[in-house]
């Protein structure tokens, strides 16, 4: 049973699949889950469940499907399922909540959703100080301050609190489907997947256009339209930007040189690399490390060469950060139920 769990680990981490370990709610087989915690760097993902991003301290941005969100407290954003999203730019001790809800709940698996208080009219934008927002985050907030105790889920009055906001989450949703018209048509995505995954994994090396494209079997301009498409950014841009994120978090090391952190992420020379990441991170790399000197992220065994992107994710833990559970209900509930 291990070997198999195993081998289904890694069969959807070469796919490119990836989540934040969901520590207590693992063990519930809930339909819909919510933790309380803090992404700070998430790369690039896709999975089948919906997904809903609340920040409640701090802020963070999401790139989904090429458009990118920046989220402050009080903001929310739901992901469909399916489409490719990173996370990235969180800041340290903030807090999130983070809801999964598994596909199978819902009445058609097929529907998408569009409700979030960042973006445009046309991507689902509500207003953060709305009742129904505000309503979503006090719902939230309770089914994730039960479950980060996973004791009071053994309580029968905790088991059906939980489902009862459970199905108000549900219901508020249900107010935001995309027209029936329009719902299902899911252009397919596993070239463009395969693509992301092979880039996670040979980000440090000498990587072209060219060489991507044959690898992936498609031309060079299918190439250049499906980075556009799903990033709404060019092959060398989003490559650079993996670049300097395996680099950001090699020079949290201090016994790494900027020199050789340079060249095992894949840039040709040091010039080049402290231009592109002056022009990504604002910053030089020496004055990166510095900011970063007291949030190191411990990575064992030196340089990573050849390493997946997904093993550079950074998050923390509820229990990490300084809040209290009561926090969750305090920072999430604004006003009563009033629809």
């Amino acid at each position: 049973m291990i070997e198999n769990k195993m081998e289904t680990k890694q069969k959807h981490f070469r796919a490119g699949y990836y989540e934040i370990n969901k520590v207590a709610m693992a063990d519930w087989h809930l339909p819909v889950t919510v933790m309380a915690g803090n992404v700070i760097y998430n790369g690039l993902h896709w999975h089948d469940h919906l997904e809903i991003m609340a920040c409640l301290q701090g802020s963070f941005s999401i790139r989904v499907e090429g458009e990118v969100y920046h989220l402050m407290p009080g903001d929310f954003l739901l992901i469909n399922g399916g489409d490719s999203h990173e996370i990235f730019e969180g800041e340290r001790n903030g807090l999130q909540l983070i809801c999964s809800i598994d596909t199978g709940i819902l009445k058609n698996a097929q529907e998408r959703y569009f409700f979030q208080t960042v973006g445009s009219r046309k991507d689902g934008h509500i207003h953060k100080d709305s009742p129904v927002a505000q309503h979503l985050l006090e719902v939230l907030g309770h089914m994730a301050y039960l479950v980060t105790d996973d004791i009071r889920l053994n309580r029968e009055e905790n088991w059906y609190e939980y489902h009862m906001y459970l199905y108000d989450l549900l219901l508020v949703l249900s107010g935001y489907k995309e027209k029936a018209s329009a719902a299902g048509q899911k252009e397919r995505k596993e070239e463009f997947r395969k693509c992301i995954s092979f880039l996670n994994d040979h980000y440090s090396e000498d990587i072209t256009i060219h060489t991507l494209a044959h690898q992936m079997g498609v031309s060079e301009p299918t190439m250049y339209r499906m980075f556009q498409k799903h990033l709404g950014m060019s092959f060398v841009t989003y490559l650079n930007m993996v670049r300097v994120r395996g680099a950001c978090v090699l020079l949290e090391q201090p016994q790494n040189k900027v020199a050789d952190i340079a060249f095992s992420c894949g840039f040709t020379s040091l010039s080049n690399f402290y231009r592109i990441f002056g022009e990504i991170m604002g910053m030089t790399p020496r004055e990166y490390r510095k900011k970063q000197a007291q949030n190191t992220v411990n990575i064992a065994g030196g340089l990573l060469k050849q390493q997946s992107m997904m093993s550079l994710n950074t998050f923390q833990n509820f229990f990490e950060l300084p809040y209290t559970r009561e926090d969750l209900l305090t920072m999430s509930k604004t006003i009563e139920k009033t629809y």
